[in-house]
Formats: C-alpha cells, structure tokens, sequence
C-alpha cells in the first residue's frame, strides 16, 4: 500500500475549504462562495450538492473546452476585499 502525504492548512478568517471530490472544490473567500475545478481531488464529495448549488460562481470548461470561464449565479462583486496570511488583499475572478 502507498503512503500518502496529506497537506492541512491553518484555519483562515476570510478562507474556508468547504468541500472538496470529484474533481472540484468549494471554498469561501470572504462571503463568496466559488466553486473551481481541482485534478487532485479525486475522492468523492462530501456535501450534498444542494450545499455546491449555493456558490456565487463556478468555473468550468467552455464550449470548446479548451479555455475556461467563471459562470456567476448571484450577486457577486467586481472585486471583495479578504485578509489571508496577515494580508490584505482585493481579489477578483480571472
């Protein structure tokens, strides 16, 4: 059987992994939810898609599939404001 190496990170005031498999995770930063894809997660998901249905945003494949995009669902701002790692950072979707 193969060892693996599992990596946790620090609890976060404006970040928060959600939920994570299949592929895809779930994080908050701030008070937006977003949904963006992650190869790594390989596992099934936890949450009940009900719970994914509620990001503000999902990125995804285009038609093409060769470039993504960031699909919005509700309000979301053209860029929030969050502290991570004794930081203040404006982030936005790119």
């Amino acid at each position: 059987m193969k060892d693996y190496l599992i990596l946790e990170s620090e609890a976060e005031k404006d970040y928060e992994l959600i939920d994570s498999g299949d592929g895809m995770k779930l994080e908050r930063y701030g008070q937006v939810i977003l949904s963006r894809p992650d190869p790594q997660a390989v596992w099934p998901k936890m949450m009940a898609e009900g719970e994914w249905k509620k990001a503000a945003a999902s990125f995804g494949a285009s038609a093409g599939g060769e470039k993504g995009q960031w699909k919005t669902y509700s309000g979301i701002p053209v860029s929030w404001p969050i502290e991570f790692g004794g930081l203040s950072l404006n982030i936005r979707l790119s």
